[in-house]
């Protein structure tokens, strides 16, 4: 093997990727059933599915997690108070939610989208569900 110096790093981008298709990629592999990865690819990937430029990606990749959402259209998620639309209320939703930052918290009930929270403003909150208290339960 000939090692030689690099000077950029788009001239190491450039060996790797040329190492990776014309050496890796085509090199049987024995835990690859005596395959070469692009053999296997070839084979697997004629039942793959392909995305939508349209399909929203970032959503595919949220936490979720099952909450009933209480009386006073509240529910904790992350350690904090959140607010749902009054209509959920006493429902058992899916939270869909980021949890690095919370800033996108989607209220799921089975495969339709019912609305996004907030985080809770108490004040507000208790004013609101002390005039919209004949929900009953």
């Amino acid at each position: 093997m000939n090692f030689q110096p690099l000077n950029t790093i788009e001239e190491l981008n450039r060996r790797f990727w040329r190492w990776l298709e014309v050496d890796y990629h085509q090199r049987v592999h024995g835990s690859l059933q005596d395959q070469s990865p692009a053999q296997r690819f070839a084979i697997i990937g004629e039942s793959m599915r392909t995305l939508h430029d349209t399909k929203d990606l970032d959503r595919l990749f949220l936490m979720r997690v099952v909450r009933r959402i209480r009386k006073d259209a509240t529910f904790s998620l992350g350690g904090k108070l959140w607010e749902a639309p009054l209509h959920l209320r006493g429902q058992k939703i899916t939270v869909h939610f980021d949890p690095l930052q919370y800033q996108r918290v989607e209220l799921w009930m089975g495969q339709r989208l019912m609305g996004s929270a907030k985080p809770c403003n108490k004040n507000l909150n208790a004013t609101l569900y002390s005039r919209s208290s004949n929900y009953d339960q």
